[in-house]
């Protein structure tokens, strides 16, 4: 969930850009559109999209932690 914190808005930056077209210059880079999203839409614009993120994230690390667990345990198993 901490990773999410940070990449959200990376992702919803990069997401702008790379929707936004030639001919529509309203943004000249990264930066320029990360302060015109805060500073239109708040903090609250750059995590569009974070609850959708947890909610698909959160079964995929548990089923990620799960089969760890279980390969640590046959690989493991026999040592010692």
């Amino acid at each position: 969930m901490a990773a999410q914190l940070v990449w959200t808005p990376v992702d919803v930056v990069t997401q702008r850009l790379m929707v936004a077209n030639g001919a529509d210059a309203r943004y000249v880079n990264g930066v320029d559109m990360f302060r015109k999203i805060v500073r239109n839409d708040g903090v609250r614009g750059l995590y569009r999209g974070f609850r959708i993120s947890i909610l698909t994230n959160v079964p995929s690390n548990a089923v990620w932690w799960a089969s760890y667990s279980v390969a640590q345990r046959l690989v493991w198993g026999g040592v010692g």
